[in-house]
Formats: C-alpha cells, structure tokens, sequence
C-alpha cells in the first residue's frame, strides 16, 4: 500500500512537472521501478471461512511471496484490517492487528512458504451476528 502510494505521487509529481518541462530542455527522467512482487495463498484461496465463532477460533494459512525473475532476497510481511469490526479482535502469530499495518514477518524469505496463526477473539459480551473484516496484506523489499 505505501509503495501503491508512493507510484501515485512519483505518477503525480510527473505529470505535473509536464507542463514545466515544455519550457526546458528536454531530459529523460528515470522513475524508481518497484519490485514486481505477488502474495499467494497457498492452503487457502484468500477467503478465512472460521463457521460459527463462539469466542475464540483459530486458523493457520500458508503464505508464499514471490517476485518477477525468481529473484532471492526477503521481505518484510504485513497485515492490516481493511474493514475492522468492532465486535472482534484479530491476532497473526500473536500480533494484534489493527487499521495500521502491521509486521508479521520482517524477513521473510521470497519464494518459500510460510505459515501464519490468525486468532479470532469474540468477546461473550458481543451481540450476535456474522463478523464481516478483510484483513489486507502486503509485502515489500527490505
């Protein structure tokens, strides 16, 4: 998400240094290229199906990041809630995550499998329902 946020400036930047640049003379400009990286979910297809949540229920996921050219190296792994409810809490290997990202793995290694704990609590005192977050993920060089 940073680096998503960082390419609309540099993408915004650019466009408004385009209409300076027609009084100047030309030069190539040379944006920073961000590493091509994709997040697999290896024993789950992205979608935590817990059933019925009483007050605690746990499920472990397999997560493998890899980048363009099978290039080696680490990444630092996070995890944020996109949309938080209110009526749980969220742990991954034991880490409360919230609306901020937060690092699960900071380095873990591009290309291999890793597993990861996530821990529903629902506190007795929560109204009855079905929970409804989206936990967002994502991976950046180190």
């Amino acid at each position: 998400m940073r680096q998503a946020n960082a390419i609309a400036m540099l993408l915004a930047l650019s466009l408004s240094a385009g209409s300076i640049a027609l009084a100047a003379p030309r030069r190539r400009a040379v944006a920073p290229v961000p590493d091509d990286l994709t997040i697999t979910f290896v024993s789950r297809p992205g979608l935590l199906d817990l059933g019925s949540v009483v007050h605690k229920a746990s499920e472990t996921i397999q997560i493998r990041v890899d980048r363009r050219g099978a290039g080696r190296g680490s990444v630092a792994l996070r995890a944020y809630l996109v949309s938080p409810d209110a009526r749980c809490s969220i742990r991954i290997d034991g880490q409360l995550v919230g609306t901020t990202p937060t690092i699960i793995d900071p380095q873990m290694p591009i290309g291999a499998v890793t597993s990861h704990r996530i821990d529903v609590e629902v506190p007795a005192t929560a109204p009855e329902g079905a929970l409804a977050t989206t936990i967002g993920w994502e991976a950046s060089t180190n």
